[in-house]
C-alpha cells in the first residue's frame, strides 16, 4: 500500500500495483495489524454499514470495477492484439 501511495502520475506502474494489491488483498489482509487493516478498509471500502447483523458497503473506484469480473470479454473491448486462429 506504501508503494501504491507513493506511485507517481506513471499510470501503467499505477494500475500494476492497483491490480497486484486487488489480487492479493485476502491473502495481506490475513497478516496485517489493526491499524493496517483500517487503512485498508479505508481505501477500498465506501459507505459501510450494520443492517440486519450483516456487514454492507460499497467498494470504492477503481475496485468496484474488479468486483465480479466475469466476462472477461468486456474488459478486452476489442480483437486480440495478437489474434490466433480459432481452433
Amino acid at each position: 500500500m506504501a508503494a501504491l501511495r507513493a506511485t507517481n502520475s506513471n499510470y501503467m506502474v499505477h494500475g500494476m500495483r492497483l491490480m497486484e494489491l486487488a489480487n492479493k488483498a485476502a491473502s495481506l489482509f490475513k497478516n496485517m495489524t489493526t491499524d493496517e487493516k483500517k487503512e485498508m478498509m479505508n481505501l477500498v471500502l465506501s459507505n459501510p454499514r450494520l443492517l440486519n447483523g450483516t456487514i454492507e458497503y460499497d467498494l470504492k473506484k477503481p475496485f468496484s470495477m474488479f468486483a465480479n469480473v466475469t466476462d472477461l470479454e468486456k474488459w478486452r473491448g476489442g480483437r486480440d492484439s495478437n489474434p490466433r486462429p480459432l481452433a
